[in-house]
């Protein structure tokens, strides 16, 4: 059975090689003929993609017995439901407190085929889990957060773990996929800051490991790096950084990009706090972000300088977010759009200078209170908004209390919020194209005194200017002419 979960972007089956609770778990994976091998030797890498990995290698056997000695599980401490798409069981949620637990093979006379989404999410008690053969699909988030989880035996019948599967279980120190598994989620093992090694199948066909890293087969695409590494070589031939592949490596210092990755996905570099320097090379297209993973390098609280390349496109959703030392960044002539978030909450960011190609900035609609391109941003005092942006998205400079002044091309929509708690603004420049104004875009803009809005301008929103009581009267009248509703109007 080889469906794909809906919002599992999957992954591979895994164990680990540690003693869990009081009981040890071997880590061990099925074979595909049931026998028993040990990891064969490698070839010593011309290029050592990771200097400090774990001092020795312990073999694996690849013959996984089911635990005899652990308790039974009740069956009412199990929520699931029949999938007809996948045509079995999908285990939705434990509500148990064992330490110990063993996946049913079935429940109801149907085969378990599925450990569903954040099923045992942040089970505190888990200490170890065993994953029958009749399970396929480990999906996103499963054991996220299970800090105590330190084993797991998983057959080789899974054919894909989900992204974020066993994220932060901190007790994970060595990791092994088997030969069964044909995609990887994101991030997989993101945030296991005591994981060392992450070993895979020499049977599998879609990854391969060096030196306790997770690669794709062919070896462009970096994976997965263990959380406790403080230094990484790309080899040869890396052209993607795929989601969480270092979130989590506190550790890291520098990292050396090679020209001729062209992605550095979701979460990448997520809390590399002790990253303080970062070139991005011109083959980078994406910079990516993304609900879950967070983006790129946000949480790098230690980054004081960030080189953007003349290939990048797109700036992705909460790509810098939190990125607290960060003073100044350029961005190129090449970059087109800047997501969501992407800068919020740097909080020492002075400056920003916008290439020319850019056209937009965030977007007109917002999921998460702080999603604003640069919300937050409480020093930021300078920024030219660049002609041809055709949309200022929502919350974009919320709260930016240190601009005094800005200037809206014509080509640019100013959406909600915009520009709501610049406390510091005090004249505003909007040029003859614009013709919208949205709701809330300058509240509470308590020192602005003049707005310049040219004929263009057809909607002013609901409150847009509701608190700036600092207006002066030649302002006010012009925004009274384009909407003076009572009950709805700019200053409501």
């Amino acid at each position: 059975m080889k469906q794909k979960s809906i919002l599992a972007v999957a992954f591979a089956a895994m164990l680990l090689l540690t003693a869990c609770g009081g009981g040890g778990i071997q880590g061990d994976m099925g074979s595909p003929r049931g026998d028993a091998r040990t990891t064969p030797p490698r070839e010593e890498p011309s290029e050592n993609p990771s200097e400090n990995p774990s001092e020795s290698r312990p073999e694996l056997s690849f013959d996984n017995p089911e635990p005899t000695d652990w308790p039974e599980i009740p069956l009412p401490d199990f929520e699931y439901k029949y999938e007809e798409e996948l045509q079995g069981i999908v285990i939705t949620k434990y509500n148990g407190s064992a330490g110990l637990v063993r996946i049913p093979d079935t429940l109801d006379g149907e085969a378990v085929v599925s450990v569903g989404q954040r099923a045992f999410w942040e089970n505190m008690e888990l200490t170890g889990v065993y994953i029958p053969n009749s399970v396929n699909i480990i999906a996103e988030g499963a054991f996220y957060g299970c800090s105590s989880l330190a084993g797991i035996i998983i057959h080789e019948n899974v054919i894909e773990i989900g992204m974020g599967a066993f994220a932060f279980c901190d007790s994970l120190t060595r990791v092994a996929i088997p030969g069964s598994v044909e995609i990887i989620g994101g991030g997989v093992f993101g945030g296991c800051k005591n994981l060392t090694d992450i070993f895979v199948s020499p049977n599998n066909a879609m990854y391969t490991d060096r030196d306790g890293v997770l690669f794709s087969k062919d070896m462009t695409s970096v994976m997965q790096v263990p959380a406790t590494r403080s230094r990484f070589n790309f080899p040869t031939g890396v052209t993607r950084i795929e989601d969480g592949a270092f979130g989590g490596c506190a550790g890291l210092t520098d990292i050396d990009i090679p020209n001729g990755v062209t992605y550095i996905g979701a979460g990448a570099f997520r809390e590399c706090t002790g990253l303080t320097k970062v070139v991005i090379p011109n083959s980078v297209e994406t910079i990516g972000g993304s609900m879950f993973f967070s983006g790129a390098f946000s949480g790098c609280t230690g980054l004081t300088s960030v080189t953007i390349g003349e290939g990048v496109r797109r700036i992705g959703a909460w790509a810098f977010r939190n990125c607290t030392g960060l003073t100044s960044i350029t961005i190129p002539d090449s970059v087109t759009s800047i997501s969501d978030g992407a800068f919020a909450h740097c909080t020492a960011l002075t400056s920003v200078m916008l290439g020319k190609g850019l056209t937009q900035l965030g977007t007109g609609m917002i999921i998460v209170a702080s999603g604003g391109v640069f919300y937050g941003c409480t020093a930021l005092s300078s920024i030219t908004i660049p002609d041809g942006v055709t949309i200022i998205g929502q919350k974009a400079f919320y709260d930016c209390i240190s601009l005094t002044s800005i200037t809206v091309p014509g080509s640019a929509n100013i959406s909600k919020e915009s520009f709501e708690g610049c406390v510091g603004l005090t004249e505003v420049t909007i040029l003859d194209g614009t013709t919208e104004i949205g709701e809330g875009a300058f509240r509470n803009c308590t020192s602005l005194i003049n707005v310049t809005i040219p004929d263009s301008v057809m909607v002013i929103g609901y409150g847009a200017f509701r608190g700036c009581n600092s207006l002066n009267d030649e302002s006010r009248q012009r925004i009274l002419s384009i909407n003076n509703d009572r009950n709805y109007g700019p200053f409501s």
